[in-house]
């Protein structure tokens, strides 16, 4: 399901050097909860992955009018739970991958962006760091490149 499942883990493990040893720290995966729209630009990324997505991704394109920011990623990535149609949390469980591609932000961060839907919904728009830790925002979607493999 994930081609790049070993970058997915490297951002969501993240792993501190303490001595010359790597000992995991604590992660809560759990989201930061939040109720409000879309930002123009989460909005256009949705759309634009959409139309350049998977064969599926296009059923999906009415319910971005409908989608609501329902929680964020802890850890200051970009990454956002979808709620639609006024539903207030995340959804939860396996996905199906929409789309996935690779990009730049405009801190010069390069990314791996993937669209998730659970249940026949949109759920989760992911954005995680290939080269680096810190806080960065959505990339550009002129940087936007199929992944290839």
């Amino acid at each position: 399901m994930f081609r790049n499942l070993a970058l997915w883990a490297r951002h969501h493990l993240r792993l501190k050097t303490e001595r010359d040893s790597v000992v995991p720290t604590a992660f809560d995966p759990s989201p930061i909860v939040e109720d409000k729209q879309l930002s123009p630009d989460e909005r256009a990324l949705l759309v634009w992955l959409i139309e350049h997505g998977t064969s599926d991704a296009t059923e999906y394109a009415a319910q971005v009018e409908q989608a609501r920011v329902v929680g964020r990623c802890r850890c200051g990535c970009p990454t956002i739970d979808l709620g639609i149609a006024g539903a207030k949390e995340r959804t939860v469980g396996g996905s199906t991958i929409l789309a996935d591609f690779l990009g730049e932000t405009p801190e010069g961060f390069h990314v791996g962006v993937l669209l998730h839907s659970r249940n026949g919904k949109l759920s989760e728009l992911e954005v995680y760091s290939l080269d680096r830790d810190g806080i960065f925002s959505l990339p550009t979607i002129e940087s936007l490149k199929p992944l290839e493999g």
